[in-house]
């Protein structure tokens, strides 16, 4: 399996588009969403108090309370479904909002140009990605379209369109049927999938119109469907057979890529499945080369802990570190390819 260069991205990739980080999501938490936070944490401080919470400690808690059937601070396993259910859809909400003001879109439209057309001359590279949006399959879509070829994303699992387009083509069979594909393998789901329960089938919204966009599931098909986002947790669920599959092809092109350029991602420990991951496959590669961007304004402390944690997983190996804004990176072509 040829892979040239995995292109790993973390919630720093999103930074140029003004995309919220984890410690944001929360700061403008409507009264509905607030109501759980307060019970969970048994404060009844108003949305600022609880902007800088970890998400982790919130989701793990409602997890455990879901996978153990239990019963704590007034959240059952149902109310519990419901409050992570409910988070997830404002977490989508607000999302989409940001979507249609996408910061940095021209950088965008560079890198993910830059990458089709290296496939268009028949090179092979691969994004693997944790993060939720749609920036990556919408600017992916525009520059097929722009080069007049017919391609898009595979997302490395079969997928259907949730606005049942008679023409659409699952794609991870698109290479098949003669289009020009680029793999975009979402580890912990996106924000434009959603599950059918009775079904086992997982929709998509493709990225086409002005701008990148989430699906947002109304009330009514709550009961038939489920968001696909692995949330920050401690227990994170990976046993869905299509999120299954996007792991198993992930760790193809990252077993057999040349090259591995981590964007915006730190590798944090609490991120065990993945570093698991890399340790049955990249690791044991004896060939390829690291890549690491740090952001250049981190706290030196903190620049530090991530060199640590990449010197360390990648013992020996052929490793490199540049501090540089993620938005400098997507614009410049010798870095893209000869770093």
């Amino acid at each position: 399996m040829d892979c040239h260069t995995c292109f790993v991205t973390g919630a720093g990739f999103s930074a140029p588009a003004k995309m919220p980080i984890q410690s944001e999501l929360l700061q403008n938490i409507s009264h509905k969403e607030l109501a759980y936070i307060q019970e969970i944490f048994g404060h009844k401080g108003g949305a600022g108090f609880f902007k800088n919470i970890a998400l982790e400690d919130v989701f793990t808690f409602l997890d455990k309370i879901i996978n153990g059937n239990e019963y704590v601070a007034d959240f059952d396993a149902a109310r519990a479904e419901q409050a992570s259910r409910d988070l997830i859809s404002y977490f989508i909400a607000n999302f989409n909002q940001k979507l249609q003001l996408v910061k940095g879109k021209d950088k965008y439209e560079y890198f993910f140009k830059q990458i089709v057309k290296h496939k268009i001359n028949g090179e092979t590279n691969t994004i693997v990605t944790f993060n939720w949006d749609t920036i990556p399959d919408f600017y992916i879509n525009r520059a097929y379209q722009e080069y007049g070829e017919k391609g898009g994303v595979d997302y490395g699992c079969y997928d259907w369109d949730y606005d049942d387009k008679g023409n659409y083509v699952s794609s991870i069979l698109r290479k098949a049927s003669g289009y020009s594909t680029i793999k975009l393998l979402k580890l912990h789901g996106s924000i434009n999938w959603a599950y059918s329960k009775k079904e086992g089938v997982l929709y998509v919204k493709e990225q086409t119109g002005p701008y990148p966009k989430g699906l947002l599931l109304e009330d009514q098909d709550k009961k038939e469907y489920d968001h696909i986002l692995k949330t920050p947790t401690f227990i994170k669920d990976l046993s869905n057979v299509h999120t299954k599959m996007i792991w198993h092809n992930a760790s193809f092109d990252l077993a057999a890529a040349k090259r591995i350029v981590f964007l915006g991602c730190s590798l944090p420990q609490a991120d065990y499945e993945f570093r698991y991951l890399m340790l049955k496959t990249a690791v044991r590669n004896k060939e390829n080369k690291i890549r690491v961007l740090i952001y250049p304004k981190s706290r030196e402390e903190d620049k530090k802990a991530i060199k640590d944690r990449f010197e360390k997983l990648f013992i020996g190996k052929n490793i490199r570190f540049k501090e540089l804004d993620v938005a400098e990176f997507l614009v410049d072509k010798d870095l893209i390819w000869d770093w």
